[in-house]
């Protein structure tokens, strides 16, 4: 993916430590009877990482470039250069202008050879660190030996010896130290968990209940209850209940996961949540309990939700325009709450952590200043405004390489104000791995920023509290994200990128983009390390035979169904039935998610695999939001005043080609029998929420009956990020002018057009 920031893996502050954090010293250097097999490896390394680049893949060759420098020598000039770098004096500075290609190519037959490739080198370097292993263990340095044991088992995860090295031991078919069995154990039962959560349905009752903090704004709400919660607002009453079921699923999966004894007896939470349609009712509420908020104006400009006082006297009020958000906010509010965190960032990645498992996203940050520096920022600014936890995972990972940027002990000094996107990827992915470890861990961490003033301080009183060393914590969690043994991969349960190579995928993606410059779009790259999700969800869909209403999830319980698969499979983009890419594709343009995918000036790459018939894209995770996004509608918005548009626009559309949710659509409105739904028209806005839309159709100057559907979310037929749809409920006329007018906040666009 090409970035017009200069790709900045590993900065000229790559292992800079701030000495304003004070933290402890660095860690011990490798013994010098390592530096030759350093080197060495280094330049082995260097060779696979250039082939890979020759034979078109170069994320792979990336991904090996930062390791050298990670883990061999921080000042290989080949691997500094080809990431864009240049030596000032001694030190290395990002390129001016530089943009490192990201764009695979799937060529199959480069795939296979180099994967060989791979299995040769990993073969050398994992007998080459296990043998180094056994001699530095031999003479009494058992730190290095471990490091190397590790290191074998990244290259060779099923050697023996290795394993037998770190402690290893094999459970239930998987192998792996006593600490990845049980990241893998608590992983597993969490994704369990989450599994039939989201399938719980617990009892909800309309109640009169009120609240005085509401009423003093003047505002006027309804109320619904469970067991623990009472959602107020001026919602549907469905959105209401479905609000507060998900309020009771975070607090049972809170109950389970934080299993230690500072929960026995959890502090009273907050258990009130209102919720209205307009932020504006929000603000009233707001200023009317001024004086228990504390700084109103900063809450107003900066924020869409708030608390009214703490605790069982508590209120969480929030003005969001969208239910998905809402939902969002209250499983993050109950997870925080129960988690029992106080300091910003911890409170922040355990919202982020509990949410990313339950929905694989992520749609509210904390107010923040969103710093330009460091490495994570320099691969492109917009990767931070994609919601989707994949992202996330990628951007933890480069992270994990750097070994100095964000590091743990500084996450509880954090304040909010000051929060960088590498310190809040990191926080997530920390409370992440502490969740998945043990949580107690997580709530140590916290604490021990309450009297703390620098790093090395927090890492005094987290040893001091847990009898832990923070620094192994923190390599434990580099491992996780960059290791590769048969525990870590079975935590991720995903298919490697050589595997997701298909040989028809070359075809799909060829017609694939000829129909986006069709749309004025440019073409965008394919992705090996996108496509591994798509070849395990294709896989599922072979072996449960699955039609095309139950394409978009993966059922718990069901052969190959994972946690994992089931949040890839909600925005995968999915075609069966038809072997031939032109005929598959020919009515894309009709399906609204299908179009917006055509459309989309942000997509730079995509990950496809296809077998036969059967196609799985992800058209999410590529793209790549900048400081200017182009917006657009179709049909196209005029050109010229008085023009009208009469390209291809049909009259209807079959609701058996949209899916089952317009099908419910039409059934809510009292037209369950339809076969047939007026064509869809869209609104592409992907660059953010544009606010209050709205859509008015007119033929003749009387208004189309039809429904205005925001459509960020549900299966990839109907919905895609940013998308906005009106379905005309009957047949467009044909023959005659029918106008169509987009209006948002900050202006809007009209077209003319007619069915021919």
């Amino acid at each position: 993916m090409a970035f017009h920031q200069p790709l900045s893996f590993l900065l000229a502050a790559l292992f800079f430590v701030a000495a304003a954090r004070g933290q402890a010293p660095p860690e011990p250097q490798p013994d010098a009877a390592e530096v030759p097999w350093l080197q060495s490896t280094a330049k082995e390394l260097n060779a696979f990482a250039t082939l890979a680049y020759k034979n078109g893949f170069p994320r792979r060759a990336r991904d090996v470039w930062v390791e050298i420098l990670a883990e061999y020598d921080r000042n290989d000039a080949v691997a500094r250069e080809q990431l864009g770098y240049v030596a000032v004096g001694s030190a290395w500075q990002p390129k001016p202008g530089f943009d490192y290609p990201q764009i695979d190519e799937p060529n199959l037959k480069n795939a296979k050879m180099l994967d060989g490739k791979w299995q040769a080198t990993a073969k050398r370097l994992g007998d080459g660190h296990r043998e180094l292993a056994a001699t530095l263990q031999a003479a009494g340095k058992q730190n290095r030996a471990q490091y190397h044991f590790r290191r074998a088992l990244r290259f060779q995860p099923n050697d023996g010896k290795a394993q037998a090295g770190v402690g290893a031991r094999t459970v239930e078919g998987v192998t792996g130290t006593d600490l990845e069995l049980e990241l893998l154990r608590r992983s597993r039962t969490m994704e369990r968990l989450v599994t039939s959560l989201t399938a719980q349905k617990y009892a909800v009752k309309d109640v009169a209940q009120t609240d005085p903090r509401l009423d003093s704004a003047g505002a006027k709400y309804a109320a619904v209850a469970t067991e623990n919660f009472v959602i107020f607002g001026d919602w549907e009453r469905d959105v209401l209940v479905d609000v507060a079921q998900w309020s009771e699923r975070s607090l049972a999966f809170c109950q389970q996961v934080f299993d230690g004894e500072a929960w026995k007896t959890p502090a009273e939470m907050t258990t009130k949540i209102a919720f209205f349609k307009d932020r504006a009712v929000w603000g009233q509420v707001v200023k009317a309990n001024a004086a228990a908020i504390g700084d109103v104006d900063f809450v107003l400009q900066h924020t869409s939700a708030c608390g009214i006082d703490r605790g069982k006297n508590g209120l969480l009020v929030s003005g969001q325009a969208d239910p998905a958000v809402m939902i969002d906010y209250a499983v993050r509010k109950v997870a925080e709450q129960y988690s029992m965190t106080k300091r910003d960032a911890i409170v922040e990645g355990t919202g982020h952590a509990v949410v990313g498992l339950f929905f694989g996203r992520n749609l509210i940050m904390t107010v923040a200043e969103q710093k330009q520096s460091g490495t994570v920022a320099g691969r492109g600014q917009g990767r931070f405004e994609m919601p989707d936890l994949e992202v996330w995972k990628e951007l933890a990972r480069d992270l994990a390489f750097e070994k100095a940027s964000a590091p743990a002990a500084h996450l509880p000094l954090i304040q909010v104000a000051s929060f960088s996107n590498e310190e809040r990827i990191k926080a997530w992915s920390f409370a992440d791995y502490l969740l998945r470890r043990e949580p107690k861990l997580l709530l140590a961490l916290d604490t021990s920023g309450t009297t703390a003033k620098n790093d090395f301080e927090v890492m005094t009183a987290f040893f001091d509290a847990t009898k832990v060393q923070l620094r192994e914590v923190e390599e434990d969690w580099r491992v996780f994200y960059t290791g590769d043994s048969a525990a870590l991969r079975a935590i991720r349960d995903q298919v490697t990128p050589m595997d997701a190579i298909s040989k028809d995928a070359p075809l799909w993606i060829e017609e694939f983009n000829r129909l986006r410059r069709t749309f004025r779009a440019k073409n965008a790259g394919w992705s090996a390390d996108y496509s591994g999700p798509c070849r395990q969800h294709a896989d599922y869909l072979k072996k449960n035979k699955v039609a095309r209403d139950g394409e978009n999830t993966q059922e718990a319980g069901k052969p190959l169904a994972t946690n994992i698969g089931r949040l890839f499979a909600q925005g995968a983009l999915i075609q069966s039935g038809e072997k031939d890419p032109k005929k598959a594709m020919a009515d894309w343009w009709l399906i609204p998610g299908f179009r917006d995918a055509l459309f989309d000036r942000t997509l730079e790459q995509v990950g496809a695999y296809a077998d036969g018939p059967l196609l799985v894209m992800d058209v999410q995770r590529g793209r790549t939001m900048g400081p200017r996004v182009e917006s657009m509608t179709f049909p196209w918005a005029n050109q010229k005043g008085s023009e009208v548009y009469k390209g291809e626009v049909v009259a209807s559309v079959p609701v058996a080609l949209l899916g089952p949710e317009i099908a419910a659509l039409l059934a809510a409105n009292g037209r369950g029998k339809q076969k047939d739904i007026g064509f869809p028209i869209t609104a592409h806005y992907f660059a953010a929420d544009p606010g209050d839309v709205k859509c008015t159709v007119l033929v003749g100057g009387q208004q189309v009956v039809g429904k205005l559907v925001r459509a960020n979310f549900g299966s990839r037929r109907v919905s895609a990020p940013g998308l906005w749809v009106f379905y005309p409920f009957d047949p467009l006329p044909k023959g005659v002018d029918i106008a169509v007018k987009w209006t948002t906040k900050t202006g809007s666009e009209s077209v003319t057009f007619q069915v021919l």
